[in-house]
């Protein structure tokens, strides 16, 4: 037989966590490029204030890495402020042929406890010391934070 009309009015007394709050996005096409061995700063970043103390917010970074040479890496990670978030969010990619376009992605999470503007900002290194790009002109870095009610 047929299903009875669910208008979702019985549902009551749910957690409130999990919903998304905002969203905010930074896109970047800056020609960017480091030898650096340590970690330094892209100049990439996303500014959120959050609408909750006890919120998370998730950091997603996804982009396509025009490589310059052979057997090049590039390690990246996000800071809050002059802090590595974690060394569990870094990620690498290598290229095995010149000119060539790399995909990647790197996610990362904050439970940061205020409800003061926090921006986060991506960081760069060279495994060897070789010339690496964060990015181009050629194509656009995209950065996004989302607050999470907790």
């Amino acid at each position: 037989g047929a299903l009875p009309a669910i208008d979702g009015s019985a549902l009551t007394d749910l957690p409130a966590g999990g919903k998304v709050l905002q969203v905010v996005n930074s896109r970047f096409n800056t020609n960017t490029t480091t030898t650096s061995t340590s970690y330094v700063t892209t100049n990439h970043s996303v500014t959120i204030t959050p609408t909750e103390v006890d919120s998370k917010i998730y950091l997603s970074l996804t982009s396509g890495i025009p490589a310059q040479s052979t057997n090049r890496y590039i390690l990246v990670t996000f800071y809050k402020a002059a802090t590595q978030l974690s060394t569990l969010y870094e990620t690498k990619y290598g290229v095995n042929a010149d000119n060539l376009a790399h995909p990647y992605s790197m996610d990362g999470e904050d439970t940061h406890g205020v409800l003061t503007a926090i921006t986060y900002t991506v960081y760069m290194r060279s495994h060897d010391g070789s010339n690496i790009q964060y990015s181009s002109t050629s194509g656009a870095v995209s950065l996004t934070a989302t607050e999470v009610g907790a």
